[in-house]
C-alpha cells in the first residue's frame, strides 16, 4: 500500500510526507523527490524539507523556478543528475 493509504492521509497535505520520513527514518535532506505535479509534489515536499527534487515535464501544469528543481523530459536523464552517468 502507499503511504497516501496507510496514513490516512494524501497529498498535498503535509501529513502524507511527515508520515514517509517518518517510517523512512530519515531526515529530509537526505531524500530525492521525483515528480510531474508541482502542486501535490514539489511544494509539499520543500515545505517539510526535501531539497532534492527534479520535475518531469509531462504538461500536468505550469513549473516555476522557485524551487530549484532541474527539469526533464523523461526519466531517462535521471542518472546523470544524481551522478550516475
Amino acid at each position: 500500500m502507499g503511504t497516501g493509504f496507510e496514513s490516512l492521509v494524501h497529498k498535498p497535505r503535509l501529513q502524507a510526507f511527515e508520515y514517509m520520513i517518518d517510517q523512512l527514518g530519515c531526515d529530509p535532506a537526505d531524500l530525492l523527490h521525483v515528480s510531474s505535479r508541482l502542486r501535490y509534489d514539489h511544494m509539499s515536499a520543500y515545505d517539510v524539507g526535501i531539497r532534492h527534487t527534479v520535475y518531469i515535464e509531462r504538461g500536468h501544469g505550469p513549473s516555476t523556478d522557485y524551487y530549484g528543481y532541474p527539469t526533464l523530459q523523461t526519466l531517462g536523464g535521471l542518472p546523470a543528475i544524481v551522478g550516475l552517468q
